[in-house]
């Protein structure tokens, strides 16, 4: 009879251990997930944060003649603190053709200084839609202006 008593105290205690084995491992399944849902609820929560509609401004080519009533360096200026006044930074798509000589070489500082990015719109802006427009001479308008 005691040695009955004991083997079912013996089980009784194998299964209880089994069963809070069980329970730590089902404990920590549940802990997992709860980490994973977290993360990707934060994941979420940044992606949001971050993906707003948004406006982007773009400048072309990057004319150094003087506009009706303003130089070239006054009107470039304004458009300068207009931009930075409202604190919109721009991509500016240069073509090369016209920025060899000092004004260009002004416009292209002026632009970069004040944190603004400048992007390649090719050399000398061809007509891309021309029949006489080859690949090449579009890779080469390119990395001339780059």
């Amino acid at each position: 009879m005691i040695c009955v008593t004991f083997v079912r105290e013996l089980r009784n205690a194998e299964i209880d251990f089994t069963e809070k084995l069980n329970y730590v491992e089902i404990n920590q399944h549940h802990k997992m997930i709860k980490l994973k849902i977290t993360v990707v609820l934060l994941f979420v929560l940044i992606f949001q944060a971050y993906s707003q509609p948004t406006i982007s401004f773009t400048f072309d080519d990057g004319s150094t003649e003087d506009m009706p009533g303003y130089t070239f360096e006054r009107w470039n200026g304004m458009l300068l603190d207009h931009l930075d006044s409202t604190g919109i930074k721009s991509v500016f798509f240069v073509t090369g053709s016209n920025k060899k000589d000092d004004k260009g070489k002004f416009l292209l500082r002026s632009w970069n200084d004040r944190g603004h990015k400048l992007a390649n719109h090719t050399y000398s802006h061809p007509n891309y839609s021309a029949k006489e427009i080859t690949f090449e001479r579009l890779r080469k308008e390119f990395l001339c202006n780059d």
